[in-house]
């Protein structure tokens, strides 16, 4: 990770990292296993070395209490976010306004 501080100075419009728990989890062949330890160490060792090279660290989560605990870890900014349940929700309202019967 002592590139981080490299990259951060040689692109000053870089203005923080996100990591991406799902995105990380399928790069580790772990799809969709968000807290299998190969993530979480990389999460682990990925947020330590931003904040100790003082780049802030942004994550991504479904909930405010998830929210809640990034913001705790140091985490900002942090996204609330749910892909798949607002396309599930988007869906069924439209589906609720078709008429069967038409």
């Amino acid at each position: 990770m002592t590139s981080l501080a490299a990259s951060r100075r040689s692109d000053p419009e870089l203005g923080f990292v996100l990591i991406s728990h799902g995105n990380l989890s399928v790069s580790l062949d772990h799809p969709l296993e968000t807290d299998h330890e190969d993530g979480q160490s990389a999460i682990k060792t990925t947020r330590t070395a931003c904040l100790d090279s003082g780049v802030p660290v942004g994550g991504s989560v479904s909930d405010a209490d998830a929210a809640s605990e990034l913001l705790s870890e140091g985490y900002s900014p942090v996204r609330i976010c749910d892909e798949i349940d607002s396309t599930r929700k988007t869906f069924r309202r439209r589906m609720s306004e078709l008429d069967p019967f038409e």
